[in-house]
């Protein structure tokens, strides 16, 4: 691919910029990462004092996107603060017109640079490049990671190099990355599922002291992650924005995932003994659900939570408050995000061709040991780093299948951070749970998993699988859905609103377009949904 000489050069160059700018030494480097630390600490200070919370998450969209457009508008931002011209909240309005202002200063060649493998070395734009890096990144500049994104830049033209890192960083690294504090735990479940529990006790630029806050639990959707909560950055993720307000977040990780594909005595990589792999999201509620609820409150002191659920994360709430309707007392408010209950007017044109086969599928699956679905894969990283960024001529296709399998609406996808989104999703499930999904579409109920007539007498005492007992769950319920949501179907959730006996608010989103996942990663999430969250949770602390 690269000739060597042309390499020589450019690592020759990287050193020579590296003795002039820092990251030579070992000991400056040190010291100069110290520096930008402190720098970046006051920074983060006066950005917190100067800007709402709707300009805060503006300008960290823009960050991810257009690094060096941030970073200008941060230090106007900082040099304005500084000099006393900031007397109030610069509101989101007046920083657009300050982006307009940066863009006007600006040169013609944008936040990222376009390199070119016929150059014999890096020119003076690549010096600019590194120095933005400095700048922007918010770490020492190293000769290998530069050298990293050259390489990177072979492929595409344009790479954010912001996206990239994210998409790659596991959970704990991304959400550091961003100064915020992150706790992992393990928790054991009754039936010997070690689950991974992660949690952002505090704010970084808000509420920021440890101490004593409301608990609020997130449970992530089919296929996903506690990392669907912090994709979209802060400002913008929804653990951030509960975190800046003052809530203790926790982040549960159902069994199957990719934080929770352990246990005490089964193999989940096993091809002879697939018992891991025999449940659905039936024991997600009944166990997952349980262990991780009192693990939190136990290390919390805390007697009861909020809990926000997503997608499957509202359906394996609706399978605990039934089948263990003792914890419904510890619940303070539900909120259920595209809630998923009945699904007899599904219109996923996937779920609903598959339907019908589902318990068959589930049983030839499992003949042929094949039980794991979508597990989280660096393949799958790879091509989402190179197909689904910025400027991709296929990136269509990426935004194309999440459209396929959650409900279109291209107006609310930020495409930007598709490569992040590919990145950590999906992170793997059981195929148990896409067929008890299939039941609940093609039986149009909502029962307990359909083990066939046999196995039903041994686990129900009747042929046909038990349904839910909706009216067992008596937690104060709030229902968050939408018109265009083709999962959790509008006419579905009026059937759920009947049966539930305390749902204390029922939201549809104003936009008629808003669709499932735009609940989590929706440019519009922040103001349309979480907002509204934390009102309504701080509103039933009263």
């Amino acid at each position: 691919m690269s000739d060597p000489e042309l390499e020589k050069i450019r690592q020759q160059r990287l050193a020579q910029l590296q003795a002039q700018h820092g990251g030579g030494d070992p000991n400056q480097a040190k010291a100069q990462e110290e520096r930008m630390r402190a720098m970046e600490e006051t920074k983060h200070s006066i950005l917190a004092q100067a800007l709402t919370q709707d300009a805060r998450a503006r300008l960290n969209t823009i960050k991810l996107s257009k690094p060096e457009k941030g970073a200008m508008v941060e230090n106007m931002i900082c040099r304005m603060a500084q000099m006393g011209q900031v007397n109030t909240r610069i509101s989101e309005k007046e920083l657009i017109q300050l982006l307009e202002s940066v863009n006007q200063q600006m040169p013609k060649s944008a936040s990222t640079v376009k390199f070119d493998r016929r150059r014999a070395a890096l020119d003076s734009d690549d010096e600019d490049f590194y120095l933005t890096v400095l700048a922007s990144a918010g770490r020492s500049p190293h000769a290998d990671y530069l050298q990293e994104l050259v390489n990177e830049h072979a492929f595409g033209p344009y790479i954010s190099d912001n996206v990239i890192e994210d998409a790659f960083l596991d959970l704990p690294d991304l959400v550091r990355k961003y100064n915020y504090p992150f706790e992992e735990y393990n928790v054991t479940t009754e039936d010997g599922y070690i689950l991974g529990l992660h949690r952002i006790p505090h704010g970084r630029d808000r509420n920021n002291k440890p101490g004593k806050k409301s608990v609020v639990f997130l449970m992530h959707g089919l296929f996903s992650s506690a990392a669907e909560n912090v994709l979209m950055g802060p400002g913008s993720g929804l653990a951030y924005v509960l975190a800046e307000e003052g809530f203790d977040v926790w982040m549960g990780n159902a069994r199957g995932t990719h934080f929770s594909r352990r246990h005490v005595k089964l193999n989940p990589d096993s091809r002879l003994n697939t018992d891991f792999w025999q449940f659905s999201w039936d024991e997600i509620g009944s166990k997952d659900l349980p262990a991780m609820i009192d693990f939190a409150l136990a290390h919390t002191g805390q007697e009861k939570l909020h809990y926000i659920g997503f997608s499957q994360g509202t359906t394996s709430f609706w399978v605990l408050g039934s089948i263990r309707p003792e914890y419904n007392k510890k619940i303070i408010s539900m909120h259920a995000l595209a809630p998923v209950a009945y699904m007899a007017h599904s219109t996923n044109k996937l779920f609903n061709a598959l339907a019908p086969f589902s318990s068959q599928l589930a049983g030839a699956a499992n003949l042929l040991r094949f039980n794991e679905l979508f597990r989280r894969s660096e393949l799958i990283s790879e091509i989402g780093k190179f197909f689904c960024s910025d400027g991709q001529p296929l990136q269509f296709l990426c935004s194309n299948m999440l459209f396929w399998i959650a409900g279109k609406n291209p107006d609310q996808l930020n495409t930007t951070m598709l490569p992040v989104i590919t990145g950590h999703l999906p992170a793997g499930a059981s195929i148990r749970q896409l067929a008890h999904y299939g039941q609940s579409i093609h039986g149009k109920e909502f029962r307990r998993y359909d083990h066939g007539a046999i196995k039903n007498l041994l686990k129900y005492r009747s042929i046909r699988p038990p349904s839910y007992d909706l009216s067992k769950i008596d937690a104060p319920v709030f229902l968050h859905y939408a018109q265009a949501d083709p999962l959790a179907h509008v006419t579905d959730v009026d059937r759920l609103f009947r049966e539930l006996p305390r749902v204390v608010g029922r939201f549809r989103m104003s936009q008629p377009t808003f669709s499932h996942i735009d609940f989590v990663w929706g440019k519009d999430a922040k103001t349309m949904v979480f907002d509204r969250l934390i009102v309504l949770m701080k509103a039933m602390e009263l």
